[in-house]
């Protein structure tokens, strides 16, 4: 039943119209609006800047202290320092972008091989990165939306997850599979990989599940492979495109566009989720409250593994950032990222510049011999 608005719900209709941004943590905490006047930005992230020639809300970017160049040249402290907080947590929260998933041949959004780079048929017409995440598009033109997301779609299906996901797997398993994973992924390779759906909160949403584009039918089913359209060369759909089994009205994929709102987007599914991660989150990290800074003692240890999150506005690198800004003693916090590792709280959690396979690979190792030292320890103290 709940909206997760940043405002009562009969404020909605006063608000039409208007565009903002909040945490999906704490939603009263908004980052940005463009009615200032009516929706008051009340939570300061370190500066957001907007990227020159790009859409206002569509590429906000955080403060540079997020990026930064290396400070490390192999990392072995760093590694180290990681393998100690995962030995000694009690629960783990995955956090994870877009690039966790480039060692499994996916693309990211933003880098040098990234999702808006890799479609020229749909550059050549003329279209952006805001004309393809906006809902119109699948009103307007239904063979071009349909036939772009089908064939993500298909590059999501073949795509498998690499070796970095197994050891994910055998890590919350050690940890009596206390864990959650928050993801701002559509491509469901964690369920793939085979870790508990319902332990997986799909920040905004799944290309795995369609939905209407009736704003009065919240029905949300999921992609089956007849529902995935033929596509000719230039990535037009062809043929009969899918429509939704409760009232016939076109479908599209049940996923958070740029341009969706609170009645385009049908965020039940995301919902249920999300109820089932903030109770979890309470029982592991405790009650939260980021302005006033409540500090919680918990009993066990938290481990924050953030993996391929990026620096736009829509990143949950935010969230990451809340949860960690109190310096609670049972939570640390380790960021896995190639071009932008570094934390707001160096030297308490640990910032890695790897890629995802690479990084968890040396992760594992390390882990490995701390626990075989940890073992013989015992073994001294028992004989």
């Amino acid at each position: 039943e709940e909206t997760f608005l940043p405002f009562p719900e009969d404020k909605l209709e006063e608000y039409e119209g208007i565009s903002w941004f909040c945490s999906h943590l704490q939603p009263e905490k908004i980052l940005w609006s463009d009615d200032t006047e009516k929706i008051k930005p009340n939570l300061n992230f370190k500066d957001l800047q907007i990227e020159t020639n790009d859409v206002v809300n569509t590429f906000f970017v955080q403060n540079p202290v997020l990026g930064g160049e290396k400070t490390s040249t192999n990392w072995v402290k760093e590694i180290d320092e990681a393998a100690q907080i995962l030995s000694k947590a009690t629960s783990i929260l995955i956090v994870a972008g877009a690039g966790i998933g480039v060692d499994s041949g996916l693309p990211d959004y933003r880098g040098p091989k990234g999702l808006w780079n890799a479609y020229p048929p749909l550059v050549r017409k003329g279209l952006t990165l805001e004309k393809m995440s906006h809902p119109d598009w699948f009103i307007t033109d239904p063979p071009a939306s349909s036939g772009f997301y089908a064939h993500r779609a298909q590059l999501y299906a073949a795509a498998e997850p690499h070796a970095g996901f197994q050891f994910l797997k055998k890590l919350v398993r050690s940890k009596n599979d206390n864990y959650f994973i928050f993801t701002s992924n559509i491509d469901g390779q964690f369920q793939k990989a085979g870790f508990d759906p319902r332990k997986i909160y799909e920040a905004h949403g799944s290309l795995h599940f369609l939905q209407c584009v009736n704003e009065e039918c919240d029905f949300i089913w999921k992609l089956e492979n007849s529902d995935i359209p033929k596509i000719d060369d230039q990535l037009n759909a062809v043929g009969e495109l899918p429509k939704c089994p409760n009232c016939k009205s076109r479908s599209r994929p049940n996923v958070s566009l740029f341009g969706d709102n609170q009645v385009t987007w049908k965020s039940g599914r995301s919902i249920v989720q999300k109820r089932s991660f903030l109770k979890w989150l309470k029982k592991n990290y405790g009650e939260f409250d980021f302005s006033d800074h409540v500090s919680t003692k918990m009993d066990g240890q938290l481990a924050i593994l953030e993996i391929g999150c990026g620096v736009s506005l829509h990143s949950l690198r935010l969230e990451v950032e809340l949860l960690c800004q109190e310096k609670r003693s049972h939570v640390r916090m380790i960021r896995i990222n190639p071009s932008n590792h570094r934390t707001l709280q160096e030297g308490f959690n640990v910032g890695i510049g790897l890629g995802s396979l690479e990084c968890l690979a040396k992760i594992e190792v390390r882990l490995r011999e701390i626990e075989d030292m940890n073992s013989k320890k015992v073994d001294l103290s028992e004989n």
